[in-house]
């Protein structure tokens, strides 16, 4: 029994946490979730201007490419009519 209080008595308690050691580790965790919670607003702020500017460029492209096919529709009907007027109208 004399060991056991001996050895009780000495544990060495310095290295134990008071309330206001708690207190301040709550505290900062608090700072550092706000700061996180923050980051992830400023990423979401980013991440939706980038997928407004991918939108309009879709865009863009999407209208340059209806550009090109018409005008190779009509390039293609005006070969088409140049390659028919060298023929003479008709069989014999």
């Amino acid at each position: 029994m004399t060991h056991a209080l001996r050895r009780a008595i000495d544990i060495d308690l310095s290295n134990l946490a008071t309330k206001d050691d708690i207190r301040d580790m709550a505290t900062k965790a608090d700072i550092r979730d706000m700061a996180t919670r923050s980051d992830i607003r400023d990423v979401k702020a980013d991440l939706a201007r980038e997928a407004a500017e991918l939108r309009r460029e879709m865009a863009e492209i999407k209208a340059e490419t209806i550009k090109w096919v018409v005008g190779m529709g009509f390039a293609q009907v005006a070969m088409i009519l140049a390659v028919l007027k060298l023929f003479p109208a008709g069989h014999p």
